[in-house]
């Protein structure tokens, strides 16, 4: 992502912050982020997601290096404070095609995973992501 957004937009249009990143730089990069208009893409990884973070004037939230469930992702998301002009935002999640994240967030679409946590999950599913 960061590589993507960089060549595509240059170095001063993003920001990144994920579950490794201090909390003095987390802050430097939401002080930047909310001030710099030039600044539209912020780069924020699920485990990252915690209460002290607030984004202004967003429109769209792109959920990367996600949780293998669905729903831990829209609990991240919660705690996190989105204040925005638009009424709805749109939220997408970044996923790699022919992963195992891909195929499992295919048996979270048919509820096989939404309840179970992944140790739980059926012989026949397992080998089924392992084939994948």
């Amino acid at each position: 992502m960061d590589d993507m957004v960089r060549q595509r937009f240059g170095e001063n249009s993003y920001e990144r912050v994920d579950g490794n990143v201090q909390s003095s730089k987390k802050h430097t990069a939401l002080q930047k982020f909310n001030s710099e208009k030039q600044r539209f893409v912020f780069l924020l990884e699920a485990r990252a997601c915690l209460p002290s973070i607030k984004l202004t004037s967003v429109d769209v939230v792109i959920i990367f290096g996600s949780d293998w469930s669905p729903m831990n992702d829209i609990k991240s998301l919660q705690k996190i404070t989105i204040d925005s002009q638009r009424e709805q935002i749109m939220t997408f999640r970044l996923y790699s095609c022919s992963t195992m994240e891909e195929k499992i967030l295919m048996l979270a679409r048919h509820e096989k995973t939404r309840h179970t946590k992944l140790q739980n999950i059926n012989r026949s599913s397992c080998h089924m992501l392992l084939k994948w």
